[in-house]
């Protein structure tokens, strides 16, 4: 697996460090789990806020179930084969909300998912 990082260093937000950890992790997990061989991530400002975007190359999802992602125990019929349990990235907006951001699921150009946070900046 190839990954890319493009990590602007002005970038800095309020919030709990473990559990916005915990949602990078689970991000950069289910990237690895379902790309095939490339990973890109960037970290920029945008004015008053920090962006985080994770993009990977694997199997995507369906379009009807990009609104679906993030819902206890959803899993897209593409991934029924991967084992997992629907709950990581329910995990994932919990602490996005919780930190009284944004997260947005896309389909990538790199032809998998991208999902796009957005947090105030300090």
């Amino acid at each position: 697996m190839q990954l890319t990082a493009q990590l602007s260093p002005d970038c800095q937000v309020h919030g709990d460090a473990d559990l916005l950890a915990s949602a990078l992790s689970n991000l950069l997990e289910n990237a690895c789990k379902y790309g095939r061989t490339f990973i890109q991530l960037r970290l920029y400002k945008k004015g008053y806020l920090t962006v985080f975007e994770i993009e990977d190359d694997g199997i995507g999802v369906s379009d009807k179930s990009l609104a679906k992602l993030g819902t206890h125990f959803y899993r897209d019929q593409v991934a029924e084969h991967i084992p997992g349990t629907g709950l990581g990235l329910t995990s994932v907006l919990s602490i996005v909300n919780f930190h009284q951001g944004q997260c947005e699921f896309y389909r990538s150009t790199l032809g998998g998912l991208g999902i796009r946070i957005t947090l105030d900046s300090v």
